[in-house]
């Protein structure tokens, strides 16, 4: 069956214990419920942001549902290519890209999702469902979404979402 790709999103707190944006990663899986995943980020290595970014991506593979810093997964699209072709795609992506086509604005994980994505579909023309412009803001409204959905119930309930 072919594998389904996604944005992770997890709860990220600064040195305080404050809630900061989250945090996100790309996600891999065999199935759309996402149990069981593939995981790739890039981590901020300074508690300042001075320290430089994680070199290459971390890649993880990891059952999500089962962390508690996890809010949830918004699932992009069943993709025709192999776990394996993705994953050395993601694993060898680069922590930060020459033309920044996220428009977040400053280099971060959600800026790294986005153009690591965009690069994918440069590869794989029809990956995403979205054009890679407009990809950010699609997304961004799904995180924002999830966000309210877990303040109002109070839970820490993992939320699965379709972009």
């Amino acid at each position: 069956m072919p594998p389904y790709i996604g944005v992770a999103i997890y709860e990220q707190v600064n040195s305080r214990g404050q809630l900061v944006s989250p945090h996100w990663a790309i996600v891999i899986s065999e199935t759309h419920q996402f149990v069981r995943v593939n995981s790739y980020h890039i981590v901020n290595n300074g508690s300042d942001g001075g320290g430089g970014w994680s070199k290459p991506p971390v890649r993880q593979y990891a059952a999500l549902q089962e962390s508690r810093k996890v809010i949830g997964i918004v699932c992009i699209a069943q993709v025709p290519q192999p776990m394996a072709t993705l994953d050395a795609h993601l694993s060898s992506a680069p922590t930060q890209y020459l033309r920044d086509r996220s428009g977040v604005g400053f280099w971060s994980c959600e800026s790294w999702v986005v153009n690591a994505l965009g690069a994918l579909a440069d590869v794989f023309k029809g990956l995403l469902p979205y054009a890679v412009d407009i990809l950010h803001a699609k997304l961004q409204a799904r995180v924002e979404e999830m966000l309210r959905t877990r303040r109002r119930s109070g839970s820490s309930q993992f939320l699965l979402a379709n972009i």
